[in-house]
């Protein structure tokens, strides 16, 4: 399983981040101070983030433990780690103190996700500001457009290609 299908799984039509109730901007690593990147960073209707770590092998998963900044920001209510079924037992082993655990797995070829453990309430955390709120609406419309842009490519040249 690729990290672009548990993006489309966790964020599917009545799924655990269904993009029509939250908004949800993927790779945001600048415009909000952060100090790192965030996977998926998901904003509830009250103004609240989720950060969404997507794992998609045991190596990967590993490998952040190792990561200074522990996926800490005073705008992340809560941290959740995601990953494939097959992956259970490691990221329940391996994601830290604190963080949910989602696995992701398809049941007749629909992608079906599980919280397996729940993400605990960060102390720390705060509501994202007006500021706030909009640097991250435009940083996924700009992830939008930079989207189509490339799609547009690409259709141009396998339009163009001979053959």
């Amino acid at each position: 399983m690729r990290a672009w299908e548990i993006e489309m799984a966790l964020t599917a039509n009545f799924a655990v981040f269904d993009r029509r109730r939250y908004l949800v901007v993927p790779n945001i690593s600048w415009g909000l101070g952060l100090t790192h990147e965030c996977d998926l960073l998901c904003m509830t209707p009250a103004q609240y983030l989720h950060e969404v770590e997507i794992k998609v092998s045991v190596y990967d998963l590993k490998r952040d433990a190792d990561k200074r900044h522990g996926h800490s920001s005073r705008i992340i209510k809560w941290l959740w780690f995601a990953g494939p079924a097959a992956m259970e037992a490691a990221l329940l082993e391996h994601a830290p103190a604190g963080a949910g655990v989602i696995c992701v797995g398809a049941r007749n070829t629909i992608p079906q996700c599980v919280r397996i453990r729940e993400a605990t309430v960060r102390p720390e955390h705060r509501k994202i500001t007006a500021h706030e709120r909009y640097k991250l609406a435009r940083l996924g419309y700009i992830r939008y457009w930079d989207a189509r842009e490339a799609l547009e490519r690409v259709l141009r040249e396998h339009v163009q290609a001979p053959g």
